[in-house]
């Protein structure tokens, strides 16, 4: 519905979410309410995968054995595993803007 406000509001249509909404039901149905989701789904997936997988493989290799890791090595794998994750991660939210 958001999409939807934002495009009458750009186009000259309606900018009011109840009447946004009640268009939408009446021409596509309440499967136009999901129209979009599964784009979404498929980003959250590959990013956050990706993002939770490095984040384990590289806090492994920083870690010494029986010593408390330092903030700046976490940090450092946190930012890391999250670019990484931001590259994987974008053809899927591409493919997300596009279906908006």
């Amino acid at each position: 519905v958001k999409v939807r406000i934002q495009i009458g509001g750009a186009e000259g249509g309606s900018t009011n979410p109840i009447e946004v909404t009640k268009k939408l039901l009446r021409e596509e149905g309440i499967t136009g309410m999901y129209k979009g989701l599964s784009a979404g789904l498929t980003r959250q997936v590959f990013y956050t995968g990706a993002r939770l997988g490095l984040y384990d493989m590289f806090t492994e290799a920083a870690q010494v054995p029986g010593e408390k890791m330092p903030f700046w090595k976490t940090t450092a794998c946190a930012l890391t595993a999250g670019g990484i994750a931001a590259v994987i991660g974008n053809p899927a939210d591409l493919s997300l803007i596009r279906m908006q």
